[in-house]
């Protein structure tokens, strides 16, 4: 079972209900503008229908690389960027855009969850690493969080160490 890392204003927290309110209303009074990064059209179109579900009159830019990315973000700056991560990007890519857009919110779909991988997308500036394999509305409640400024981290992503069987005592503790 998926379970997402909350962030304060998560919604289905009572400080998340305010900020779903919120983020209702803002959209609203100015509408949402998405930018989705994949080389696959039928792709993009998938993940517009997902943002829908949050701005159904959501307008879109999609972009299938960096540069395209880059060219619109010199004429207009989207509430989200979602990036549907490939093989052929990279890390380094991401550090780039977001060194000359540092307010930009981005959302990464990947394959890739590992705590390395995630890791190195977070300390880049990435808000929100969400696995492909997620439940759709669970994708969507992550995408969510990234519009209000949260992170989402999947499950298994900070390497915790798994919970100790009843009666054992963690060595740290006497």
């Amino acid at each position: 079972m998926m379970v997402p890392v909350a962030h304060r204003n998560a919604p289905g927290t009572l400080a998340g209900q305010h900020a779903s309110r919120h983020l209702a209303r803002f959209i609203w009074r100015h509408g949402m503008r998405f930018s989705i990064l994949n080389s696959d059209a039928e792709r993009r179109d998938g993940l517009k229908a997902l943002l829908r579900q949050i701005d159904r009159l959501a307008r879109f830019n999609e972009a299938q690389d960096w540069r395209q990315v880059e060219r619109t973000l010199k004429r207009l700056r989207p509430d989200l960027l979602v990036i549907d991560w490939q093989d052929w990007m990279s890390v380094d890519d991401t550090r780039h855009l977001l060194s000359h857009y540092p307010d930009l919110r981005i959302a990464v779909l990947t394959d890739s969850v590992t705590p390395t991988a995630v890791r190195d997308l977070m300390d880049e500036g990435v808000l929100g690493v969400v696995p492909r394999e997620t439940d759709p509305c669970l994708i969507v409640r992550a995408f969510e969080m990234v519009l209000l400024g949260g992170h989402y981290v999947p499950p298994g992503a900070l390497a915790l160490d798994p919970p100790l069987p009843p009666g054992c005592r963690h060595p740290a503790v006497r």
